[in-house]
């Protein structure tokens, strides 16, 4: 009997499957982001996780017509061209059910619409019997076409496209009273995503497609998946979560485009971690990366490792921008 943590940093989408009226699980899909990193595995040790590829195709072309003023003899050519192939489709496998569910207040929950949009990935979980968000960004949102909020939406809702009232996106309990005041909206959007299921037989957790060996410490077992940036450069952070919000906006078949982006803090709040999960294990993916630049530095000078994690550390307030969502 063990614990199963899955903990998701960065850019996905939750989608929630049902059967008859019922809810049987998520789809996380992975959308595509420039300059994301996507990996998974244990912690510190996740590998190139599996993506979409694109496969090189030759197309034969129609034959030509010989024409009498022509010398040469034309033949027929192949165009060279990149077709690109399925998504991988993981799966969790050996894990209990749980009737946990996103928090609408620490994310955004839309109605999900029709999309063809292309991902790299989906991973296919059962209900979580935990679903925690210790880490969130805060955007202002004055959404493209949500003016007429009142009228389109209902009470608790804002209407993510007039043209289209169908695409809705939830607000939680906590959110409401911002939402009948004029002016952006202040909403929550989780960057760190924690799963927990109860495991009955390790021997039997496993997740298809995944090159994954579950290790159990202290009767837990914690999965990473990472969809974000190593490093950030000298990019427009700004930029770069409008077109991460976006992308996710149209993966889940809304018509939502966040118009304006001003971010607020994203720090972790340790107490919403779950049992098993470390505060360390949530750093995101830059910071980490050069926090293990350190590590080897430290090491090559003979200096005490237990101090690549000190309170004091300037790597330790440095938040990912990168953020999640929901559908149901």
């Amino acid at each position: 009997m063990a614990k199963l943590n899955i903990i998701f940093h960065g850019t996905f989408v939750f989608s929630l499957t049902k059967e008859e009226g019922k809810r049987t699980g998520y789809i996380v899909k992975v959308p595509e982001i420039g300059g994301h990193q996507y990996r998974a595995g244990n912690w510190l040790g996740e590998v190139a996780l599996p993506v979409r590829e694109l496969k090189r195709s030759e197309v034969a072309l129609p034959a030509p017509e010989l024409k009498r003023s022509e010398v040469a003899l034309p033949v027929r050519e192949l165009k060279r061209g990149e077709v690109a192939l399925p998504a991988p489709e993981l799966k969790l496998v050996g894990a209990e059910k749980g009737e946990a569910t996103l928090d609408p207040n620490k994310n955004v929950i839309v109605k999900r619409g029709k999309t063809t949009r292309e991902i790299l990935t989906t991973i296919t979980l059962p209900m979580p019997e935990g679903v925690s968000t210790p880490r969130c960004v805060t955007l202002r949102l004055p959404l493209q076409g949500s003016a007429d909020r009142e009228s389109k939406s209902g009470p608790g809702k804002v209407a993510a496209d007039v043209s289209d009232p169908k695409n809705e996106i939830q607000l939680g309990d906590d959110e409401r009273s911002s939402a009948e005041a004029s002016g952006p909206i202040e909403k929550k959007i989780g960057a760190l995503q924690i799963f927990t299921y109860e495991v009955k037989d390790v021997s039997k957790l496993k997740v298809t497609g995944l090159n994954w060996e579950p290790a159990v410490v202290g009767g837990y077992v914690n999965l990473h998946f990472f969809a974000a940036h190593e490093h950030h450069g000298t990019g427009n952070v700004h930029q770069h979560v409008k077109e991460a919000f976006d992308e996710c906006m149209a993966v889940s078949g809304c018509k939502a485009k966040l118009d304006e982006v001003v971010l607020g803090g994203s720090e972790l709040c340790k107490e919403d971690l779950p049992p098993g999960v470390l505060p360390e294990e949530t750093e995101g993916l830059e910071s980490r990366t050069r926090r293990m630049a350190q590590m080897g530095r430290m090491w090559k000078e003979k200096r005490d490792l237990n101090l690549l994690w000190f309170d004091s550390e300037s790597l330790d307030s440095d938040p990912d921008a990168c953020t999640d969502s929901g559908d149901c």
